[in-house]
């Protein structure tokens, strides 16, 4: 597990091998919300560039998941 700074807060991401997809970066959704404003647009190019780096946001507890689960999880999830 890594680790994202954003906003002076860290928050947890783990690349995990997706069926037929590869190695991809998963965060939480905390992280996803704080990327944007309350209109929607991203709130700064920082934040842009770390949403493109994510392929998935899930719950906090979803992240401590072995890593079959949270593959499983995320393929059955990302539509």
């Amino acid at each position: 597990m890594s680790q994202i700074e954003f906003e002076n807060r860290q928050f947890k991401t783990r690349d995990v091998n997706v069926r037929n997809e590869g190695i991809k970066a998963i965060s939480s959704l905390e992280l996803n919300k704080i990327l944007f404003q309350e209109n929607g647009d991203y709130k700064s190019d920082e934040a842009r560039f770390i949403d493109e780096q994510i392929y998935f946001f899930v719950d906090s507890s979803k992240l401590k998941l072995d890593d079959r689960l949270l593959s499983a999880y995320v393929k059955k999830h990302c539509v």
